[in-house]
């Protein structure tokens, strides 16, 4: 036992740092294109990678579902039924992964028409984003299933250094949108490629999904499909409304703004996702887990600080220059995330927890938000306020129905 404690921790660690050094690729990827994309080109990219994450939600909630299932019976020490439950799930998500990759093919038409994705190149390579997301996705989570997280660690470096490879020299031959979409799906692509390789000999594609469908998983999956939508909803779906209303110079500037804006909640992401392994395994929060809470909490808080004192020498690293409408928003989208994240982080525990009318509402006022949002945000401000005033309101109802819950026992 003592031994196994170990390796989660360090497993928990390595996963931590990759986790962290792969923002900053992230982050460095933005900056280069940034530098090597007029600021229009810049929004259309950002715009669609907002649009490639949409139909992904599907496979990181039933992954999700899975690594909770799995850690909870881990805590119970049911080792005769784990194998059997791993074989099922990589069943489950590989055959969700071929619907979800159908839906993708039917359905980006009439998405990217309704979202004003300017160039048929750009939703065609938003689609090969989608799919190459959704067929790495489920590398990773065969990964998590085999316990194989010290290699999902190093795939995840890698992929990112292959994002900006791609991004650095394709942005310098071709000054559009569709080069670092393009290269976000290399990145994509050698997730997969190395995981098939690597597992082809483990992977399993049938298996008895009987094994899967009890009760309990079902609740959890709805829940966890819940909480993916609401994440969704509240922290990446305003870039792509923004798309449907701004243009130009415009959707760039508040494109640029919303990198930050989002690194408020994003940085410090890998620690609710420890605080997910760690609490899905317990009936109880323990101290461990409230302070990972508390220091996810402050560090938004410190983040949105961060960006409101260093805005200028924020814009001039990501696009070389202080661009005057980008620093016009960026106080108040770093403002606005402060109630983003810490709705994030009641929604993990709502999650972790099993208090699945918190999740349900969450991810039902992320849909009402999201529909809010895309008929309403008809330019910065408005998009602005409105985030800030969904997150907030539902913030107060979740929480509310999560202190209900706990009072009932």
């Amino acid at each position: 036992m003592l031994e196994r404690h170990r390796f989660l921790w360090q497993s928990s660690a390595v996963l931590t740092l990759a986790s962290v050094v792969g923002a900053a690729g992230n982050y460095l990827f933005q900056a280069i294109m940034g530098r090597l994309l007029p600021i229009s080109e810049f929004g259309h990219l950002n715009a669609a990678l907002g649009l490639a994450g949409m139909v992904s939600i599907v496979i990181l909630a039933a992954s999700q579902a899975v690594t909770h299932y799995l850690a909870r019976h881990q805590a119970r020490d049911e080792q005769d039924r784990i194998e059997e439950l791993k074989t099922a799930s990589s069943t489950f998500l590989f055959r969700l992964t071929i619907l979800c990759s159908a839906m993708a093919v039917v359905f980006i038409h009439p998405i990217s028409v309704f979202f004003h994705v300017p160039r048929a190149t750009i939703a065609a390579w938003v689609l090969a984003t989608i799919l190459v997301s959704l067929w790495s996705g489920l590398a990773n989570a065969w990964c998590a299933g085999l316990g194989q997280f010290h290699f999902m660690a190093a795939l995840a470096m890698a992929s990112v250094a292959v994002r900006i490879a791609v991004g650095a020299v394709g942005g310098r031959l071709w000054s559009v949108a569709e080069t670092g979409v393009a290269a976000s799906a290399f990145c994509g692509l050698t997730i997969v490629l190395a995981v098939l390789w690597r597992d082809r000999a483990r992977v399993r594609m049938r298996g008895q999904l009987n094994r899967l469908w009890e009760r309990e998983f079902v609740q959890f999956l709805f829940a966890s499909l819940a909480v993916c939508v609401g994440n969704y909803a509240f922290l990446q779906s305003d870039v792509v409304v923004a798309q449907r209303w701004l243009s130009g110079p415009e959707l760039g500037a508040y494109s640029a703004a919303g990198l930050f804006g989002r690194a408020v909640v994003s940085l410090p992401m890998p620690i609710l996702t420890v605080f997910f392994t760690a609490r899905s395994g317990q009936e109880r929060s323990d101290k461990a887990t409230l302070l990972q809470l508390a220091a996810f909490a402050g560090l938004v808080v410190a983040g949105a600080a961060a960006v409101m004192l260093g805005k200028e020498l924020l814009c001039r690293l990501l696009l070389s220059r202080a661009e005057p409408a980008v620093l016009a928003l960026m106080n108040r989208f770093a403002l606005v995330m402060i109630p983003a994240g810490l709705l994030q982080a009641l929604a993990f525990y709502a999650l972790a927890a099993r208090r699945f009318p918190a999740a349900l509402l969450y991810g039902g006022c992320g849909l009402i938000y999201g529909a809010v949002l895309t008929w309403q945000g008809h330019d910065a401000p408005t998009l602005l306020g409105l985030i800030g005033a969904g997150a907030t309101l539902t913030m107060l109802l979740v929480g509310a129905a999560i202190g209900l819950a706990r009072t009932r026992g």
